[in-house]
């Protein structure tokens, strides 16, 4: 069930190629993560993961963070605009929510956590990505039960 926290692992792993000792999202704009944009296309995500062919638009605090495109499990596009073909939102709530992942020691406990209160949330675009992401959700949840 580890597999549907992935995709946040990925922008999470995105977000890591800033060096910095306090990152602040708020000044962190999409734009100057564009200069690692190599580095990011290309990445492949897990084979467990259950997002295959996705485009996800990225949303921090209410405000457009930009996309992130995959295809055969990799990353092949990123970039600072609301793509509107896009099949998932990946909506975080706060910058506060991504520091404390950032710095956690424990990443799936936080995430999940984070999940279970809806400050991290995915949300497919049409009927069946809505259902799949729900089949997700729940399976989160039932595993956090038992971890």
């Amino acid at each position: 069930m580890k597999r549907g926290v992935v995709l946040i692992f990925v922008f999470i792993f995105c977000m890591s190629f800033i060096v910095a000792e306090e990152i602040n999202f708020k000044q962190v704009e999409c734009q100057s993560i564009l200069q690692y944009k190599d580095q990011i296309i290309g990445q492949e995500i897990p084979s467990q993961v259950p997002f295959k062919n996705e485009i996800f638009n990225i949303y921090i605090a209410g405000e457009s963070y930009g996309f992130m495109e995959l295809n055969e499990s990799r990353v092949v596009g990123f970039d600072c605009l609301e793509n509107e073909d896009a099949t998932y939102d990946l909506l975080i709530e706060s910058e506060g929510a991504l520091f404390e992942i950032y710095g956690s020691e424990d990443l799936m406990d936080t995430v999940l956590d984070k999940m279970n209160s809806k400050e991290i949330n995915i949300k497919g675009k049409t009927f069946g990505k809505k259902l799949k992401s729900g089949f997700i959700k729940l399976g989160l949840k039932i595993w956090s039960w038992f971890r």
